[in-house]
Formats: C-alpha cells, structure tokens, sequence
C-alpha cells in the first residue's frame, strides 16, 4: 500500500564505502537498465519536452506583489513542462494543464516519464517542488511511540494543507499572469494554457497534497494520488471531485500485523488499514477509482534511474518494465477524461486489460453523473 520515501536522515547514515560502491553499481546499472529497454529514450514519435522555470514574482512586471507570493516564491521551485512549439496549441485551442507534487523532499525530474507522457497528449504540466530543511524532514518520520506518531500525523495534516495552500498560489499566480500585458516567452506559454481544465497529480506525500488541493479548490477538475498516504480534509471527507489513486501491492494488513510487537510494524500497518478503510468509505460516497499494480512497490512510481541500486536492478526482471508503461496509461486516461474532456475507455475497463492491475473500485464520480 502506501508508504513514504526515505528520510534525509536515514540517507545520511550511509557509509562512505557504501557509497563508492553504490556509484559503481549505479553505474553498471544503468548501462544495463537502458540497454534492456526499461528506462530509455522517448520513442521517434513522441515530441520533445520543453522545460522552463516560472519565477513567480517576475512574471508580469507592472502587477504588484503581494508579501504573501513572495513568500510562497521563496520556499517552490515551480516549472512548466510542455511541447516545445508552444505557441501552437492542438487545434488552435489551449492547453489543459496538470499541476505536479514530488514526494516531501523529493523532485518532479524524478518522474519525467510521466510528465512526458502528458505532455506528449497535449497536456503541459506544472511541476511544485519546495525547497525544504531536510533537517525538518528527517524528524517527520517518527514512529518510535504512539506520542511520536501522533505528532507525525498531526505534522502531515498541516504539511498537506500548507502545501496545498501553496498549490492554490501557484495556479491564481498563473492565471492573473495570462492577463499581464507584458510579452516573452513565460507569457507566451502561460496564455496557451487553459485553466478551466486543470487537474493535479501527487507522487507519495505529494499524492497526500494533490488530494488536499482538490479538497480546498474546486478550480482543479480532477486528482490523481500515486501511492500516498492521505491526510488533513481530503482523508476524512473525501474528494469530492473525481480522483483516483494507484497503490503498490502491499497487502492489506492482517489482525497479526496490527497487533505486532514491533512498534513501528504496528503503527505502519494501522495508519495503512485506517487509510484505506477511510479510502473506500469515501469513494462510495464520492465515486472514484482505486487500482493496484502486482509487482510494484513504492519506489515503482519514480523513474528507474532515481530508484535505490537494488530496485534498479529488480526493473531489469522480466514483465517490470510494464509498470512505468500502466502507471502512465492510467494517469492519461484519467485526465483525457476528466480534465481534457476527451473519450477514452481504459479507467472503464473491469477487468483491466492489464493482467497486473486489479482495479479494486471504479465508480464514476458523483460530481460527473
């Protein structure tokens, strides 16, 4: 099920001979990885990815700014991934848009696979990344005691709105700057982009987030959560508008596990079976979908070269190399239909076409019927 991505903390604790042989090992690895096919190049036909830094502040010259964006300027790093002629939208027409949330600590480059699929079905995607102490970070983590754990959740809920918050920023910074009559080539891009079809999409914690948005701003049509825990409004309430979520296969947990004398076993497995006990309550209520790929595991979700060394070396086995190709299909078929408002089947499709996907719930959303 869902899971966090390691903490700084943890990473710092790494031997120095560990990481000379790690860096060898990466190495081999990704000479083996692309000479297998798992992770290569975008296909002949697939149009190149464009990528650009918005810099919040700067972007329309004669508006002023408030303290408030400048703040929330100081702690993103906010990027536009798109086709590179982007003063030809498909059809004359403008672009729907998809708003991107790393992992906490973690970086949109890490998924350029699936930015890439997006933006090569006419999507541009805007990637949030904040720059965080990973001082902070490394404390998030804290399943040490029931105290501990409660402060950790308690942090998480206040983290996905903040961050949430910061989302909301970003997209109204965006949308007043298409009007700013200033004319280069963020303005340019920015006024091809249609924000009456915008939607959101999270990896792990950032999944948590994209949820949360959702939750806070009707603005966003559609969220997309990749095997992340959810946390704040969005956990308990549900979302409202139509949302999916991809899990890993991690098993629903057993009376032993959330009884285990581990300690932390314990607090892991009751936070999964809360979290999707909560997640099934809310898509009867809300409609939704909630599918689960055998053979993946947290780290299946980011780009195989940003994985650890032993889960690069286990996208070498046969039938891995399927997983990036499901995750995308997925995500673009949820967003054709739900933020760009074109047809397509495959989120309809029970059982799934996929002999790895068990879609486990796939209701349409409330809001749509």
């Amino acid at each position: 099920m869902r899971r966090w991505a390691l903490s700084a903390a943890g990473l710092g604790k790494r031997l120095r001979s560990w990481q000379t042989l790690s860096s060898g090992l990466r190495l081999v690895v990704s000479v083996l990885v692309t000479a297998f096919g798992v992770a290569g190049p975008a296909a002949a036909d697939t149009p190149s990815v464009a990528v650009m830094t918005l810099p919040l502040t700067e972007l329309c010259p004669e508006a002023p700014v408030s303290q408030g964006l400048k703040d929330v300027a100081q702690r993103l790093v906010v990027k536009a991934w798109y086709p590179n002629k982007v003063q030809e939208p498909p059809a004359g027409s403008s672009y729907p848009v998809v708003l991107f949330n790393a992992a906490w600590g973690g970086s949109s480059d890490s998924h350029f696979g699936q930015i890439r699929e997006l933006v090569a079905h006419g999507f541009v995607v805007i990637s949030i990344d904040h720059r965080l102490d990973l001082n902070e970070y490394g404390q998030f983590l804290d399943f040490s005691s029931q105290e501990a754990f409660d402060r950790t959740k308690a942090l998480a809920d206040g983290k996905a709105r903040r961050f949430a918050s910061d989302n909301i920023v970003v997209l109204g910074a965006l949308t007043a700057a298409a009007a700013c009559a200033a004319s280069d080539e963020k303005i340019t891009l920015i006024r091809s982009l249609d924000f009456n079809r915008t939607g959101i999409l999270g990896y792990s914690f950032g999944g948590a987030v994209a949820a949360q948005t959702a939750w806070q701003d009707p603005r966003f049509k559609a969220a997309l959560n990749l095997d992340g825990w959810l946390f704040a409004d969005a956990s308990t309430l549900g979302v409202v508008q139509p949302f999916m979520e991809i899990s890993d296969d991690t098993p629903i947990p057993t009376p032993a596990d959330l009884d285990a004398p581990d300690m932390h076993k314990r607090l892991v497995a009751r936070l999964n079976d809360a979290d999707y006990k909560q997640l099934r309550a809310n898509m009867i209520s809300h409609g939704g979908y909630y599918l689960v790929i055998s053979g993946s595991n947290h780290e299946s979700f980011v780009d195989v070269s940003k994985r650890s060394v032993a889960q690069q070396l286990a996208a070498l086995l046969p039938g891995s190399g399927s997983i990036p190709e499901i995750v995308n299909a997925y995500i673009l078929s949820f967003f054709e239909r739900y933020v760009a408002g074109r047809p397509t089947s495959l989120i309809d499709q029970m059982p799934s076409p996929y002999k790895e996907v068990s879609l486990e719930f796939a209701q349409a959303p409330a809001s749509s019927r």
